[in-house]
C-alpha cells in the first residue's frame, strides 16, 4: 500500500462564461511510498499545491482520483492520517504557543489531559518549550514554521504534507526544520513536501517527483534519477614527485588527510589513472561515485520536457 496515490489525475479551471481554462493537473499518476521523505518538485505553476490541495480534500479533481493509505481522499477518514502545514500559514498572534496547541487539540476532540501531555511533547519537540507562554506575534518566521509543523503533527498523524516548509528561512531554521523531518521519518512517519530549495531536498529526501505542466516528468530515488558524472579514487602512497604528471590523466588531484584523491570525469581513462597509481608506488583506498547535483539535474529535465512540447506544437 502506498501513503499516496493518484491515478489519472487531471484538474481543469475555469470561469462563468468565459472560455479561457487553465489545466492544472494532466493525467497525474503519482505513488508515495510509506516511511520515505518526498520531494515534490516543480517550477510556479506546474501543479503542486493543485495536487496537494486535492489530497486534502480541499479542491475535488475534474477527473481522476487519489487514495492516502489506500483510502479514496473524497472519504473525509483520510484526515484522520494527515497533519498538513500551508505554504504561508497565518497563526492568532494573541495566543500563546501554548494556548493555541491546545485549541488545536480541542478542535480534533482530544481530551484536557490528552492536550496537556501532547502539547509539552511538541513544543519541545520543535523546541519551542522556552516559548511556551509566549505570544505569537513576536515570533520569527522560523519560529512560526515549527509552530506550524507542530500543528501539522497535533493528532500524531502517519503522513505530514508540507508546502514549501523552509522558504524564506534563515539557515538555522531550515537546519531546524531538516532535523525535524528526518525525525519525523526515523519514527516511521512518511513526509510529502514540496521545495524551491533543491539543496535541501538533495539532502533530506528519499524520493523526488518532478511535475512539471500537470504531468509527473520523473519519479524515483536520487541515485536512479542522476546521472553519474565521474569518480572521486581515494589513495595513498602515491610518490608526492609525481603527482604534477598524474593531474595530466585526469580532472585534478586533491590533498587530504594523507590521501592523494583523483577526481575523474566520465572522460577520463580510469584505467590509465589506476595504471599510473600503480606504478607510482600507491594504492587505493576507494572509490567513490559522483553524480550530478538535484539541481542540474532538475533544470535539465525541465528543460528537455519543454523542449520536447515545443517540438510537438511545431
Amino acid at each position: 500500500m502506498y501513503a499516496i496515490e493518484t491515478h489519472n489525475l487531471y484538474k481543469t479551471f475555469g470561469w462563468f462564461l468565459s472560455k479561457r481554462k487553465v489545466h492544472a493537473l494532466n493525467n497525474l499518476e503519482l505513488k508515495v511510498p510509506e516511511n520515505v521523505i518526498y520531494g515534490f518538485l516543480g517550477p510556479n505553476g506546474a501543479g503542486k499545491t493543485t495536487t496537494i490541495k486535492i489530497l486534502l480534500g480541499l479542491v475535488i479533481p475534474s477527473k481522476g482520483h487519489s487514495k492516502i493509505f489506500g483510502i479514496d481522499t473524497h472519504d473525509p477518514d483520510t484526515r484522520n492520517h494527515v497533519g498538513f502545514l500551508p505554504e504561508n500559514p497565518k497563526f492568532y498572534p494573541y495566543l500563546t504557543a501554548s494556548d493555541f496547541l491546545d485549541f488545536c487539540g480541542k478542535i480534533i476532540h482530544m481530551d484536557a489531559m490528552e492536550r496537556s501531555k501532547r502539547k509539552d511533547e511538541l513544543l519541545e519537540k520543535v523546541g519551542l518549550t522556552h516559548a511556551a507562554n509566549q505570544k505569537m506575534e513576536g515570533f520569527s518566521r522560523g519560529m512560526l514554521q515549527r509552530m506550524g509543523i507542530a500543528q501539522a503533527l497535533i493528532s500524531d498523524p502517519d503522513l505530514i504534507i508540507l508546502d514549501e516548509p523552509i522558504t524564506g528561512l534563515d539557515p538555522m531554521g531550515r537546519a531546524d526544520i531538516k532535523r525535524i523531518l528526518l525525525e519525523l521519518r526515523e519514527e516511521g512517519k512518511t513526509i510529502f513536501f514540496s521545495s524551491h530549495i533543491l539543496s535541501d531536498v538533495e539532502r533530506m529526501c528519499d524520493m523526488v517527483g518532478i511535475i512539471n505542466h500537470g504531468q509527473l516528468i520523473e519519479h524515483g530515488s536520487l541515485d536512479e534519477l542522476r546521472s553519474d558524472i565521474g569518480v572521486n579514487i581515494h589513495t595513498t602512497g602515491v610518490a608526492s614527485n609525481a603527482l604534477m604528471e598524474g593531474e595530466k590523466l585526469c580532472d585534478y588531484i586533491t590533498l587530504k588527510n594523507g590521501e592523494a584523491i583523483f577526481t575523474l570525469t566520465n572522460k577520463s581513462d580510469k584505467d590509465t589513472v589506476m595504471k599510473f597509481i600503480s606504478d607510482n608506488g600507491g594504492s587505493v583506498i576507494r572509490s567513490v561515485k559522483l553524480q550530478e547535483e538535484l539541481e542540474a539535474f532538475f533544470l535539465r529535465r525541465i528543460q528537455n520536457d519543454e523542449k520536447a512540447r515545443e517540438e510537438e506544437v511545431n
